[in-house]
């Protein structure tokens, strides 16, 4: 853990219908009980063109009956709420529930089933409430403490996007240093060098890019809607970012880069663990399986 005290801001918020369930009571290695899974989330976003952006989010939980002061959790009963009463639109689409996510975000780590080593963003939930779709329209966003390390011109299919992957860092509960991972940056915000500590805001992007093509044949009519291959976004899109008073210094940050670091090889089971200097970008992966074998899958990752 780093000697850096835990950012302010980490908070996420998802509103739209439960598109599926997988949630269950379980007990816990210390014999307590617990819910845990996974909830995902339909988001539709409609684009300033009419056209509907349907966003698939999934949410762990996680959540203790008591706390280990033995205090009653008194969001435990909240969860129990969804796993009786939240009807997930795969099972009843009519009757879909619509609801709010509150929860908070962390950086996740593993060797998948390949014996590769998967980067990804966990969305936890904190909380669920309903909410009326009539009056509150659907969303994912996120607002983060971060320090930004370096920026990298973001590609598609070797093309500039004109928008920049962002190599950073924030810090979570007990000092823990979170990788930035997928998070895409405007380019006013790498032409404004943004770097150091800021406040970001952030969409939640997960959806099937579709595009309309034109039925050309002699013996058709109309347009078909056709989803190409692996045409997916799944990003965290920062909107917005502004100063605030964390105080990081170099020395602080390239201790959290290299905790990063050593993380990601005791995922691996590698040994050279330490980077020297500052700057550039020092978030370089590898796809170098496990040597130990051992697999860690997502699901059964207490959280």
């Amino acid at each position: 853990m780093s000697n850096i005290k835990q950012f302010d801001n980490n908070s996420v918020q998802i509103i739209g219908y439960v598109k599926s369930k997988d949630i269950n009571y379980a007990t816990a290695k210390d014999g307590g009980q617990v819910i845990r899974g996974n909830v995902t989330m339909e988001v539709p976003i409609t684009q300033e063109d009419g056209s509907v952006q349907l966003n698939n989010i999934r949410v762990n939980v996680y959540q203790s009956q008591f706390f280990k002061s033995g205090k009653a959790n008194p969001f435990y009963e909240g969860f129990e709420t969804v796993i009786r009463e939240y009807v997930a639109k795969d099972e009843d689409a009519e009757n879909a529930t619509y609801a709010r996510v509150n929860g908070d975000i962390s950086w996740n780590v593993y060797t998948n089933n390949a014996g590769q080593t998967v980067e990804t963003n966990r969305l936890s939930a904190r909380s669920f409430s309903r909410v009326d779709p009539e009056k509150v329209k659907p969303k994912a966003i996120g607002t983060l403490d971060v320090y930004v390390n370096d920026y990298k011109e973001h590609m598609e299919h070797g093309e500039p996007t004109n928008t920049y992957d962002v190599d950073g860092f924030y810090i979570g509960y007990n000092g823990k240093a979170n990788k930035l991972v997928n998070f895409v940056a405007p380019a006013i915000m790498y032409e404004k060098g943004l770097q150091g500590t800021w406040t970001i805001g952030y969409h939640i992007n997960n959806y099937a890019v579709v595009e309309e093509q034109k039925d050309e044949v002699a013996d058709g009519f109309g347009t078909v809607e056709e989803i190409k291959p692996n045409s997916y976004v799944n990003n965290m899109q920062i909107t917005g970012a502004q100063s605030n008073r964390i105080q990081v210094d170099e020395e602080q940050a390239q201790e959290a880069i290299n905790e990063i670091r050593q993380e990601v090889a005791r995922v691996q089971n590698t040994v050279d663990t330490t980077v020297s200097g500052f700057g550039g970008s020092p978030f370089a992966n590898t796809d170098k399986p496990s040597a130990s074998g051992t697999v860690v899958d997502d699901e059964d990752l207490p959280f």
